[in-house]
């Protein structure tokens, strides 16, 4: 696989460039020295000067491949917030690598067969313990107990996968091997719950749960819908949900069993939930944190809706990112997106709700801080402002959302209430993460988003009693069978 840099300077830049296109589609034994330097236009003084011997320069090479490994791993688990999407993850990486052209393979097994000198099998040890120090902190990260055993046998797929798409010349093997961890990763998760359920006293304290952005916005997923359910049903009553009764209310949804009870177990780890072994069945009871968690978040969707009163002020962040620093550019632009703030162009973000500390603690945890700046500011002109606001923030997609909204839920006396009652709450839940809340006086005339919010208060005010009364059959009626 040929690797597009940008302009090289240096001799080594170009012997590099040269050695990973050369070494990598043909071999490092295959091809030699004075190709190399040929690709490169270089000097053979300056391969000398510069690496001392090839089998240097094979070194730097998979070093080079290990550290492009590394960015690309690293920046796809930097997209997510849930611990098992971050480990999940790495496969996706592993995927847009496979369907890249002229993939051939893993490096450091092609090196460590055509040339196994010590330099190279330092260089592929290397490389492999990173990969199994990552699978295994991650799997950490997820709450798994025996995570070093996790860790290989992520490893196992990890490599597996890479022959396959090799051998095989199919991509999907990388799909194959997320489909593989994640069941892996479901049993250590389900030997976790079994053990809290035996034996609490050989647990920690579980860490207080956290509601990621994604779930917060209501992610179209088994465990989101389940942050639905146990916020609109579990919450006000007495907390508690038998598995068969969040199988049985989930089944009306089309959502499958597996899909529920991995929910549920995910859920549980996460420390939202505890389980107690009742007999042969499971009672999950919320955990104090997230009644807090769920009560904070109903206060924000049921309360959801144009900003009322403004006083004219605006907080503009300018703050200027390298191109080659993509973590911070992503921390920065959907950490501030998510707070509500429009873009003005790459560099400059806008918000007309107080939210200046937000905006400083995402620079800090971004990394960019030092090159950041931060003002409260009134707007005296030159333009329209509402031709500022159109070019910050995209209201016509925002307003379709709205559209599709109210259709969706256009009538008000759907046959199954409790499913209509979860499906509404579930997707208005994005409302508060995709529109920016802007007060009234900056929004179009005739904005749908206040009808839109109408309906939904209607129909959950509408449905709410026998939505409620129905769960609370579903859940009595699981407790007292079997």
């Amino acid at each position: 696989m040929a690797v597009k840099a940008g302009p090289v300077k240096t001799a080594r830049d170009r012997l590099l460039a040269a050695a990973n296109e050369l070494f990598y589609q043909e071999g490092v034994h295959t091809v030699g020295i004075d190709r190399v330097i040929d690709r490169a236009g270089v000097a053979k003084a300056s391969l000398y000067n510069t690496f001392g011997s090839k089998d240097e320069l094979v070194r730097a090479y998979l070093e080079s491949r290990h550290a492009n490994v590394v960015a690309r791993i690293t920046r796809t688990i930097a997209e997510h917030d849930e611990p098992a999407d971050k480990l999940l993850s790495v496969f996706d990486a592993q995927g847009e690598l496979f369907a890249e052209p002229g993939f051939r393979g893993c490096a450091f097994v092609s090196a460590s067969s055509e040339s196994p000198t010590d330099l190279v099998a330092e260089a592929a040890d290397d490389y492999r313990r990173w990969v199994r120090s990552l699978l295994t902190n991650l799997a950490r990260d997820c709450g798994v107990t025996d995570a070093e055993s996790l860790g290989r046998q992520l490893h196992l797929l990890y490599d597996g996968a890479s022959l396959s798409a090799r051998m095989d010349r199919d991509p999907s093997a990388a799909v194959a091997a997320r489909e593989a961890a994640e069941t892996l990763l479901d049993a250590a998760l389900s030997r976790l719950c079994y053990l809290v359920m035996s034996d609490r006293s050989v647990l920690v304290e579980p860490a207080p749960p956290t509601l990621s952005r994604r779930h917060e916005a209501g992610a179209p997923s088994a465990r989101g819908m389940l942050l639905t359910l146990l916020g609109e049903f579990v919450l006000p009553a007495d907390g508690t949900a038998w598995t068969s009764a969040v199988l049985a209310a989930f089944g009306r949804l089309g959502v499958a069993e597996k899909a529920t009870r991995q929910a549920l177990m995910r859920t549980s780890n996460a420390g939202w939930l505890e389980p107690e072994k009742v007999g042969r069945r499971t009672r999950w009871r919320l955990t104090r944190s997230a009644e807090k968690l769920l009560t904070d978040g109903a206060e924000r969707i049921y309360s959801f809706g144009p900003a009322p009163d403004w006083d004219g002020q605006w907080v503009l962040v300018q703050v200027r990112i390298p191109e080659s620093d993509r973590r911070a550019r992503h921390v920065v632009r959907t950490r501030l997106t998510w707070a509500g703030f429009g873009s003005l162009g790459a560099s400059l973000w806008i918000s007309p709700h107080s939210r200046k500390n937000e905006a400083e603690k995402v620079l800090r945890d971004a990394g960019v801080a030092d090159a950041a700046h931060v003002f409260i500011a009134t707007r005296t002109g030159m333009t329209d402002t509402r031709a500022m606001v159109s070019a910050a923030w995209d209201l016509p997609a925002i307003e379709a959302q709205y559209e599709r909204f109210a259709a969706e839920f256009a009538d008000p006396h759907p046959p199954d209430l409790l499913a209509r009652q979860l499906e509404l709450v579930h997707a208005w839940r994005r409302f508060p993460s995709l529109d920016p809340a802007l007060p009234r006086e900056l929004l179009p005339a005739g904005w749908t988003g206040e009808m839109a919010a109408r309906l939904f208060a209607d129909r959950h005010e509408r449905w709410l009693d026998g939505s409620r009364t129905e769960w609370k059959r579903l859940n009595v009626e699981n407790a007292t069978n079997h």
